[in-house]
Order: structure tokens, then sequence, then C-alpha cells
């Protein structure tokens, strides 16, 4: 099929934008497929027990929220479903008030790496799993109390106004019973979760990385590494690592398979060579966001010490240069001296960097 017979789906697929607030989803066209997709996730956080309505108490603070939209496509280009994500607003929130601890840690990529090395000695290929939801899993902290006003297009039954003695929905307020998206210390409430339950599996925690796990039976051990809502896991035996997945169904976890991406690392498994892995997607998008993608390589690609003019933001220099140092830590350690030379100018960076 030649590059001007690109099938009508995908055409469409490509040109839909996604709108960056609430007034815009309401001036798209597809303002009701938006619309369902905020019934959809206000209903799931209503079962989930995430808060309770209450009225709005006097001289009280209440945090703002927004929604959050995506288009999710399958790899074809068409649609898959229309996602709304409710989200707190970060800027609004006060330490000591809305939160106080907010680290949360994730598993380091030697870490990962060491899992992977340890499913060949052990001969059985590591497997992905992901947990859906997991900012609003965890219950927050009992001493802190956070309100939020109620979220643009929520409704609230006529029913819920009057057993509460109000007339408008302005009036009420949302006490959060758990974590949500935006609130600082949600990544760190799921940790903590997550933690008691591994443990609780007889898993031990490694001293040198908080995120890895291990659990030694007699029959057989069990090695699993934790970033944020993704779990990367092998055994000694299959039914080992079916049995972890099996048992951490508490927190709905998912059964990927066997790894083939993961923190946007593109995974190939072979019984004879092992694992290969690559960073050829995120490094052509990098490539693109940077305006790089038709650059051409030079011989000698260091610059001197001279001063030159300086053009690149100290922003973008720095955002670059982050991006180059996470590709050259997980899979091209080749670039890793070029990329030290290039840290040395980031508050200086002139274009020949």
């Amino acid at each position: 099929m030649g590059a001007k017979h690109v099938p009508l789906v995908r055409v469409n697929a490509v040109i839909l934008v996604d709108p960056k607030n609430y007034r815009q989803a309401m001036r798209d066209p597809r303002v009701e497929k938006w619309k369902e997709a905020m019934r959809t996730e206000i209903a799931a956080l209503e079962h989930n027990d995430t808060w309770e309505v209450i009225v709005m108490p006097r001289d009280s603070k209440q945090l703002h929220s927004k929604w959050v939209y995506k288009l999710k496509l399958y790899d074809d280009g068409t649609i898959e479903r229309y996602k709304a994500r409710l989200v707190v607003r970060r800027d609004e929130k006060v330490y000591g008030v809305d939160y106080t601890f907010s680290f949360s840690a994730v598993l380091a990529m030697v870490s990962g790496k060491v899992i992977l090395a340890v499913s060949i000695i052990w001969g059985v290929p590591a497997r992905h799993g992901d947990v859906p939801s997991v900012y609003v899993k965890a219950d927050k902290e009992a001493e802190l109390e956070i309100l939020l006003h109620i979220p643009q297009g929520m409704e609230i039954a006529v029913e819920l106004l009057r057993k509460l003695g109000v007339k408008d929905k302005r009036q009420l307020a949302l006490r959060l019973k758990k974590g949500l998206y935006g609130l600082k210390q949600s990544g760190r409430l799921w940790n903590l979760m997550l933690h008691e339950i591994l443990l609780s599996l007889g898993f031990r925690q490694c001293y040198t990385d908080s995120c890895l796990y291990i659990k030694d039976e007699t029959d057989g051990k069990t090695l699993v590494g934790i970033y944020v809502d993704d779990v990367l896991g092998t055994g000694t035996s299959v039914q080992k690592v079916d049995e972890f997945f099996e048992d951490m169904k508490v927190v709905e976890l998912k059964d990927l398979g066997v790894v083939t991406k993961f923190l946007g690392i593109a995974f190939d498994y072979d019984d004879n060579t092992g694992w290969t892995l690559n960073q050829e997607t995120v490094i052509d998008e990098m490539l693109e966001k940077f305006g790089l993608a038709k650059v051409a390589p030079v011989r000698v690609p260091i610059r001197g010490e001279e001063v030159r003019e300086l053009l690149p933001t100290v922003q973008t220099f720095q955002s670059l240069v982050g991006s180059l140092l996470w590709v050259a830590r997980c899979t091209r350690p080749d670039i890793a001296f070029a990329v030290y030379r290039v840290t040395r100018h980031s508050h200086a960076s002139c274009e020949s960097d």
C-alpha cells in the first residue's frame, strides 16, 4: 500500500487533538464522548470510596480539581477509548495542611537489569504486571482533612441535595478518604500500602533498593521490582511467578505476560542470547522534540573550550541532557562520556553543544 493510500480511519485518528481543559472538551465535536468518559471516571472513584459528599464547612479551605483528557489509540491508529482523569491542582496545596511527606521511591534501573539477569539464570523470563489507578487505592493520612470543590461536570442527585439540606451543589464539598491523582503524597501512600502487602506475603525488602523484594521459600524463590504501578518479576519456576500474580489480585494486578515494554524500553527475549533492550522509539521521539531529527554526525562532535554565542535556552538544553542521561543509563552506556562532557555546559550552552 503506497503512502498516498492511508486508510481513512487512520487519517481521522491522527488529526484528532485532545482537549486541554473542561471548557475545550465541552466545545469539542466529540463532547458526548468526553462526557461519558467523565461519568465513567467519577463512577469508578465513587465505587472506590474515594470521597464522601458533605456540606461545605464554614471558613474551610477547598482545593480545585481539573480534568485531563486523553484519546487512547491502538497501534494501528484507530480509536481504543476516550479517557478522562480527575486531577487535584498541585499549585494550591500547602505543606503541613494538605500534605506532609511526599517522597516515593522507585526501582533503580540497575535493579531492573538484575531481575532480567536473574531470570536468565533461573530460566524463567521476567513477567510484566500493571496495577490500574494506583493513586486512588491507598487511604489518605488520617490526621489530614482534604476538601475539594465539586468537580466540573459532576452531577449531584436531587435526593442527596435534599438530604444534606442544600439547594445548590456549590454549597457542597468532597472530603477525601483516599489518595487522588495530583496530590503530592499519593505516590508515597501507594508505595507504603504496597510495601505492607508484600511483607504480608512473605517478601523481604532489599537493603540497597527499597523497591526490590525477594521471597525465599523451601520450594523456590521469587524476585520482584516495583516502579510505581509497573511490576517486574521472575522466579525459580513459572509456578512461583504465577502464585505471585495470583496473590497480587488484591490490588487488581494485571499479568501482561513476558515483558516486552517497561518504562519506555523495548524488551526482546531469546532462549539462547537472553535479553535485548532498545529505546529506538524513545530516541526518535526525543530527536523530534528537540529538532534534531535531521542532524548529521560529525567526526569530532565535542567542541573545544572556546566561547561561542549562547543560543539554546537553559531549560531546553537541560531537558535534552536529562533525556540523554536516561538513555545512557538504560540502554546506551557507550554515550555516557559524551553526555557527561555536555553536562558541563548545562548553564551556558551553545549551539555547538
